[in-house]
């Protein structure tokens, strides 16, 4: 079943402004996932749960069309406002039921959302509209890891205990999946356990305010029933 939040107005206006932009190079490499399997014409994309749009904008350089969808009316708004390449589009609409055609995307990308999904569901949807050989991308951030001058490490534990410990009762399951499980259970691996590669890109780093904050990243590639993971160290 779907989990729902994230949707009113002050909080998609919270995402639109605080929400970190996924770096260029995660577009780039999703697309040499896609580009190992699927030789034809890269065409039309969509961004799967893309809240306030940053996590569509990266795939915008590749295709002739991505689509951003959203559950949130809300979110979908703040996205269209933010908005100016003329190749992005913004729908709302769930993951469970996709609004495009029969094998109609070369790709499909969740960011930081696909935690809240009925997999399953959205499974059958990203198999139903993926051109074969195409791919199906879900990644998110793992724990975030502060710098800050001789600071860091205690700061990292601070944050860790806080998580972990004074807030466990009442972090939702779909963040302690992407946070502390790093999309770890069987139900990521769903319709798509044949195959398990592990690959390595580079830690991002985030600055706000005064403090840098390091974010790894967790990405999970589905295409061709093979199932990858890579974990970004960045």
């Amino acid at each position: 079943m779907a989990s729902r939040f994230f949707e009113g107005a002050a909080h998609a206006a919270a995402y639109a402004k605080f929400r970190p932009q996924p770096p260029t190079s995660l577009g780039d490499q999703i697309m040499g996932f896609l580009k190992e399997k699927y030789e034809g014409p890269v065409m039309a994309a969509a961004d799967v749960g893309c809240g306030s749009g940053q996590s569509t904008q990266i795939l915008a350089p590749h295709f002739a069309s991505v689509t951003g969808l959203d559950i949130s009316e809300a979110q979908t708004s703040e996205a269209i406002k933010l908005n100016s390449r003329a190749n992005v589009f913004f729908k709302t609409s769930g993951a469970e039921k996709l609004p495009f055609p029969d094998n109609s995307l070369q790709l499909i990308t969740a960011g930081q959302a696909c935690h809240w999904f009925d997999l399953p569901q959205f499974y059958k949807e990203a198999d139903r509209v993926l051109v074969p050989g195409g791919v199906l991308a879900l990644y998110g951030y793992m724990f975030p890891y502060a710098v800050h001058e001789n600071l860091t490490e205690k700061l990292f534990e601070i944050i860790d205990h806080m998580y972990k410990s004074e807030l466990n009762g009442y972090v939702h399951q779909g963040s302690k999946e992407v946070y502390l499980e790093q999309y770890g259970g069987e139900k990521y691996k769903l319709i798509y356990d044949e195959q398990l590669e592990v690959r390595s890109i580079r830690r991002i780093q985030v600055v706000t305010g005064e403090m840098a904050v390091k974010v790894s990243m967790l990405l999970i590639v589905k295409k061709s029933s093979s199932y990858l993971t890579q974990n970004l160290q960045g």
